[in-house]
């Protein structure tokens, strides 16, 4: 638990614990509590009912769907049970990223010359995003909070730390959209104390485990614009 905070200050001590103890559960378990907790009050804020309607009035691929059809999925999104379930699979969700982060990682460290164990991958990622999900779990609660309009709030584009922030959403198309918005200042920031995280567990160069960093935000990036290219 000691790491959790120490990686606010001392960071670089905590990947040394991290590559010679293999932790990591602990920083996973606070990192899908903080996110799915976060997630469950921005939800239960805004309304599911208002996020789904606003999902399916901005989607192409609902654009032929019947009313009725629509007018269903906005009840569903309110229903009693959607609120045990929406923050279970939330918490899932969370938990494959870090195991997909973990792994990416290894995948970094062996092609650099230092490969590691899948214990110390998981480790050097859920204790590198660990201080952004703090941060931004805040940022994003504090906004929602002091909204005098919450039904009207976007809970993907809460904060203006991107460059999406600076285009108007309804005038400019979906994929360029998506694509200023994956140029995130914290979004950097989580990338370069991974990549530093992953430097000192692995004991490989930063700029190497920096550009595999990069890589992937490139991967994850280029599939949220193909994405919003069809939904």
């Amino acid at each position: 638990m000691m790491q959790l905070i120490q990686m606010f200050y001392d960071p670089g001590k905590v990947f040394d614990f991290v590559r010679e103890r293999r932790a990591w559960i602990i920083a996973l378990i606070a990192n899908v509590i903080v996110i799915t907790a976060c997630q469950y009050y921005i939800t239960d804020a805004i309304g599911a009912g208002n996020i789904t309607r606003h999902m399916l009035e901005t989607s192409k691929f609902a654009a032929n769907m019947p009313q009725e059809a629509k007018d269903k999925a906005i009840a569903d999104a309110d229903a009693p049970q959607a609120k045990i379930r929406t923050p279970i699979f939330t918490a899932i969700g969370v938990a494959v990223v870090y195991l997909i982060s973990g792994l990416l990682f290894m995948a970094i460290a062996g092609a650099s010359g230092g490969p590691i164990k899948f214990s110390q991958a998981m480790g050097a990622a859920a204790y590198g995003s660990w201080p952004f999900a703090v941060i931004k779990s805040i940022l994003q609660v504090i906004v929602v909070a002091i909204a005098a309009e919450k039904s009207d709030l976007d809970p993907q584009h809460l904060l203006a730390f991107n460059a999406g922030a600076l285009l108007d959403k309804a005038s400019v198309s979906k994929p360029l959209y998506a694509l200023a918005s994956s140029i995130d200042i914290l979004t950097f920031a989580g990338i370069a104390l991974s990549a530093y995280g992953l430097a000192k567990v692995a004991k490989i160069s930063f700029s190497k485990s920096l550009v595999g960093n990069i890589l992937i935000w490139v991967v994850f990036t280029l599939l949220a614009v193909v994405a919003a290219m069809f939904f």
